[in-house]
């Protein structure tokens, strides 16, 4: 018996140590299971790839500038050209301004048949005295000249608005010039002018033996050159007609002067207020210096030292060619002059022997030429900025983007070592916590089945040692 109740207590004993062993089994389901925690991942810093990143953004910046610098070069090289545009206005002018009037007849003489030719080149009988002592005076040839006052318009006597006029004399015709130099300009406006006339010329033409008359149109400041060929000349025949009439259609440039590249000149700053004016003297005088003539087509201007040359064939190619070159600049203000017939009749009631001509404000359309710089120097200041702020924006970008990239890799390496931290710590305070509660640390994951198969493995070794009395073991429960 007393080995029987040794042999139960013994049953019991193993009893109580397998239902531990399930209980801490149980437990152990709940507890947290620390494996021994990996080598923290240390990020290092790539020095090449530090270096490739600061060599690209600085690249880039570099470009970009250069591309700025270039393009701004680009604008202000075509901003010192000074390049110009120009605007054209065609309109019917609401005023006008009185032109140079010049009239003309046309003669002949006897003693032009007595031609000299002296190396090839033909010269004229008798001297500028001697031809203008044989033609009519001006007071023989017009009869009344009368003129539009700008102020009052009422008529008045040609000479009473402006007391100067000017003759030239060629070798088929001679002229006298009203209003040539007038100072200051006097201008006309459409809506007193309608239903006048704003020049009357009344002519004798039994002084003349040509019965041909002329009108030259053209601005105060410009001199007579010639009458073949010259727009700004009308002729009438006063045997068929007695009456005429006349307009005139202008057109106005304006350019601008150096440094842009319409390059003109500003003439009313010479004395001879007009290229074609410089240009005729200077023909004129070196003319006369070398030849004491001038060429038979070309009006001569009278003047006292004159007086005594003569007209040849002689060509003025050379002497022209060398005084445009002195004068080759355009005029800032120009003007051209078309003139126009508008009518020419018999009239009855006219005397005879007389011929009026009348010259009409302006209806054709006035054309105005006005040129202006293509680019000011604000608004190229304006697109070099906008240019060079398009440009460094985009290396700002550029930049800004590769250290967003960089900086977003910085962060995250902070965040991971942060979270390392933060699990190393985790995991050295759960140690510290299971040492102190006398819990057996797993140092590795251990799975459920190995732990059944290790306690599995324990009861059978208990079956051998305990000479097979397990079997009186007890059900569970």
């Amino acid at each position: 018996m007393a080995n029987f109740s040794n042999l139960v207590s013994v049953k019991r004993d193993i009893y109580r140590k397998s239902k531990q062993d399930s209980k801490e089994s149980e437990d152990n389901k709940h507890t947290l299971v620390i494996s021994s925690s990996p080598p923290p991942i240390v990020y290092g810093k790539d020095k090449s790839c530090v270096t490739q990143s600061t060599n690209l953004h600085t690249y880039i910046i570099l470009l970009c500038y250069l591309g700025a610098l270039i393009q701004g070069a680009t604008i202000f090289s075509k901003y010192l050209k000074y390049p110009t545009t120009n605007t054209v206005y065609i309109e019917r002018p609401s005023e006008t301004e009185l032109p140079s009037i010049s009239l003309c007849f046309f003669y002949s003489l006897d003693e032009f048949q007595n031609v000299t030719v002296i190396d090839g080149v033909e010269h004229y009988p008798l001297k500028l005295s001697e031809i203008n002592e044989r033609l009519p005076k001006i007071e023989d040839w017009i009869l009344d000249c009368k003129v539009l006052n700008n102020n009052s318009y009422q008529y008045e006597p040609c000479l009473n608005l402006w007391n100067y006029y000017v003759e030239y004399l060629s070798l088929y015709s001679k002229c006298y010039s009203y209003f040539e130099s007038l100072m200051p300009q006097i201008y006309y406006k459409s809506q007193f002018v309608m239903g006048k006339w704003m020049m009357e010329v009344k002519f004798n033409i039994s002084v003349i033996k040509s019965k041909r008359i002329g009108i030259y149109i053209t601005h105060t400041y410009a001199e007579l050159e010639e009458s073949l060929g010259n727009p700004s000349f009308l002729q009438f025949d006063t045997v068929e007609n007695n009456q005429a009439g006349v307009t005139f259609q202008n057109t106005v440039v304006e350019r601008l002067p150096p440094p842009y590249n319409t390059s003109c000149r500003y003439y009313e700053h010479e004395p001879c207020n007009h290229p074609k004016t410089c240009t005729r003297h200077c023909v004129m005088n070196m003319s006369y210096d070398n030849y004491h003539s001038w060429f038979s087509r070309s009006y001569v201007k009278l003047r006292p030292e004159f007086m005594d040359g003569h007209f040849t064939n002689r060509s003025e190619k050379e002497m022209f060619k060398n005084c445009s070159e002195t004068y080759s600049e355009q005029p800032c203000h120009d003007y051209y002059y078309l003139a126009i017939l508008t009518s020419a009749f018999k009239s009855e009631i006219l005397e005879n022997d007389t011929f009026q001509l009348s010259m009409a404000y302006p209806i054709a359309p006035k054309t105005q030429v006005v040129f202006q710089p293509a680019s000011k120097l604000m608004d190229t200041l304006c697109l070099f900025g906008g240019q060079f702020y398009l440009w460094t924006s985009i290396s700002l970008l550029c930049v800004i983007s590769l250290l967003s990239w960089k900086f977003k890799k910085f962060f995250k390496n902070v965040s991971n070592d942060v979270m390392l931290k933060r699990n190393s710590k985790l995991s050295h305070n759960l140690k510290t916590c299971i040492s102190n509660t006398q819990l057996r640390p797993k140092v590795s994951v251990i799975s459920k089945a190995a732990e059944d198969d290790a306690k599995f493995k324990t009861v059978r070794l208990n079956k051998f040692t305990s000479h097979g009395l397990s079997t009186l073991m007890p059900p569970e429960g």
